[in-house]
């Protein structure tokens, strides 16, 4: 049974694998040309698994508490991490200390994500008041099966416990981690493992189907109109929507964005437009807008 006569807490024994981590990989000659404004080599193979602490402590204390598989998709995604943790930063009673409180270590350390070395770059990464605000404005029913197309590190997905989570990520790796996430917060999700490609294609379910969805489509890089059309269709008669779009959307006098306007208006499923202020999205100084849609007008 584990003493907690140490007094140890999640936050600081994150803090302190973190740490020295980041000591030990910022004293390296790769870490000085890798800062460089020109860098003159690569990184070397398995850099990005080795100078990353909190990929190492969510894969190790994940694999500890499910008994340490040998075999799966997730340990195939998660076991580079957990060769590369440096135990002799921790001791073992830390580490059975993460393993108790395993929910509160996993959440806290995807609420450090801005700081994580090796995250791989989100296309839909929203800042925290514009998932609190996705979330409050869609109106969704415990046991209601969400559609989230581009999911990622469960940003959105962990704000709606009671619902199950259907969608796809960018790669494999972040499959992994988002797998971890929501598992550990008790959620149900249908996130395919083999569809972990392309990052800014939506694939889009059967037309009539969905019962919410809620998208971020600030960045997609094809047709944007397209794209929410798509999942505007795929909603059932007492769908709801919230989505991210961008102005064009709104503003574009084009005969397909004229045309999906008119739709909303004349189904009279349009429920509310709010704009975002300019300097929310780091890629961008564009004004975007949430739509929320209701078909149940």
């Amino acid at each position: 049974m584990l003493n907690n006569s140490n007094n140890f807490s999640v936050e600081a024994i994150v803090a302190k694998y973190v740490n020295a981590v980041k000591a030990q990989w910022e004293s390296t000659p790769e870490y000085k040309d890798w800062c460089s404004p020109i860098p003159t080599v690569d990184l070397p193979s398995g850099t990005d698994f080795a100078f990353a602490p909190h990929q190492q402590l969510l894969a190790t204390v994940w694999s500890i508490v499910n008994g340490n598989p040998t075999e799966g998709q997730l340990v195939g995604e998660l076991a580079h991490y957990i060769g590369f943790l440096n135990r002799d930063i921790l001791t073992e009673e830390e580490i059975e200390y993460l393993v108790a409180n395993y929910k509160e270590c996993v959440n806290y350390i995807f609420s450090q994500s801005e700081d994580w070395m090796w995250r791989e770059i989100s296309f839909f990464e929203q800042p925290e008041g514009i998932c609190d605000l996705m979330t409050k404005l869609l109106d969704y029913k415990s046991g209601d099966t969400l559609y989230i197309p581009f999911v990622e590190y469960g940003d959105l997905a962990v704000r709606f416990p009671d619902c199950k989570i259907k969608g796809r990520v960018s790669s494999r790796r972040v499959w992994a981690f988002c797998c971890i996430r929501l598992q550990a917060n008790g959620i149900s999700y249908d996130i395919p493992y083999d569809e972990c490609e392309d990052a800014q294609e939506i694939i889009l379910p059967e037309a009539g189907t969905a019962a919410c969805t809620i998208c971020d489509a600030s960045e997609l890089v094809f047709d944007v109109n397209n794209a929410i059309k798509g999942l505007y269709t795929s909603l059932k008669s007492s769908g709801r929507m919230t989505v991210i779009v961008p102005p064009h959307v709104l503003g574009g006098m084009g005969d397909s964005e004229l045309a999906f306007r008119k739709k909303l208006i004349n189904d009279k499923s349009l429920e509310a437009i709010v704009q975002l202020p300019s300097d929310i999205f780091r890629a961008s100084n564009e004004s975007f807008f949430v739509l929320c849609i209701d078909k149940r007008q």
